[in-house]
């Protein structure tokens, strides 16, 4: 992401109108939507399995069974919301 569009980010984070990038979980339900096709109702369950400096690892069971581990990270360092790693 290039600086520019994460500055613009932050300023929609900070003036209320992106909650949901703050939170991972919903990052990450986002991400399985609109990268995936993986629609929030074919979700099982969800569950972090590893926190690291870098970010957080969340584990994922989808309704045809399949478990998918995504990697949710900081935007950047300054930032408060959340992005899907690599």
């Amino acid at each position: 992401m290039d600086i520019e569009k994460a500055k613009l980010l932050q300023e929609e984070v900070d003036n209320a109108h992106r909650p949901g990038l703050l939170d991972p979980r919903q990052v990450t339900y986002e991400f399985l939507e609109r990268e995936l096709g993986i629609s929030g109702s074919q979700v099982q369950k969800m569950r972090e399995v590893e926190e690291t400096p870098e970010g957080k690892v969340l584990q994922v069971a989808v309704s045809d069974g399949r478990v998918i581990e995504l990697s949710c990270r900081p935007a950047c360092p300054e930032g408060t919301y959340w992005d899907m790693a690599g």
